[in-house]
């Protein structure tokens, strides 16, 4: 299931550049994209700024002036799914509930949606910057536990729908490391309209997200970083934590 907000819809389509191979898929995304046939010149016109790539391996985005691309599907999400419900994010969102839906409000790439999607869940995933929310469609699309929102997480939230779980994992605030996160991280930081979250930000977020949850919000967060409120529990690896809010 699909779902577009028209309130956020930009007007302004994304270059995306598609091999013959692929021709037939346009289709879906011509209301967003503006098409170029793959060829070295169009690639070289657009080293400027950020595109698509539809090809063999999927769809792909590139950051101006790089000729890799980053392919979403690249993610092992099934190694994820291996790992069962023993995994920190699955003991953190499952509850004794035979079925349990989550909202995973800033779902990002999928990575972690898809992950409790493929544990069990049945989970709506939102995003709405534009590149990110194709990306996410092109690998979450046709999911039978999954609906994807074009939206803002906040306007969902305030709608009155409920989930048993409510997913939190806003944008980190930047650190001092030399080391570099994950290629998908650093793109979606590049890429990405949002603000890091504060910690008045996330307090607040909490509490909005608490009135649309009957089980428990659930916030990751970088370990060695504070709690942005006091959480009832929390389930940590070596780097990530998950804060448990029970409602």
């Amino acid at each position: 299931m699909e779902k577009i907000d028209a309130n956020i819809v930009q007007q302004r389509k994304i270059p995306l550049l598609f091999s013959l191979e692929r021709s037939d898929d346009l289709q879906d995304y011509l209301p967003w994209c503006e098409a170029y046939e793959f060829e070295q010149e169009a690639e070289l016109a657009f080293q400027s700024e950020v595109r698509l790539v539809l090809d063999g391996r999927g769809l792909g985005i590139a950051l101006p002036g790089q000729k890799s691309y980053f392919y979403a599907s690249s993610i092992d999400i099934q190694a994820r799914i291996k790992a069962g419900k023993r995994g920190e994010l699955a003991r953190a969102c499952f509850g004794n509930k035979d079925s349990t839906l989550v909202l995973d409000a800033f779902a990002g790439f999928g990575v972690d949606g898809l992950t409790l999607a493929g544990l069990g869940a049945d989970v709506t995933l939102v995003e709405r910057n534009l590149l990110v929310w194709l990306m996410l469609r092109s690998v979450a699309w046709g999911h039978p536990r999954v609906a994807i929102h074009f939206a803002d997480s906040i306007g969902l939230l305030q709608s009155g729908d409920a989930w048993d779980v409510v997913y939190l994992d806003p944008m980190f605030l930047p650190t001092k490391k030399s080391a570099l996160p994950k290629r998908d991280l650093q793109i979606l930081r590049e890429i990405s309209d949002v603000a890091p979250s504060s910690k008045k930000y996330l307090e607040q977020l909490i509490e909005i997200a608490k009135d649309s949850a009957t089980d428990r919000v659930v916030l990751k967060r970088r370990k060695n970083d504070p709690e942005a409120a006091k959480p009832n529990f929390s389930i940590c690896s070596k780097t990530i934590c998950f804060d448990v809010f029970r409602c």
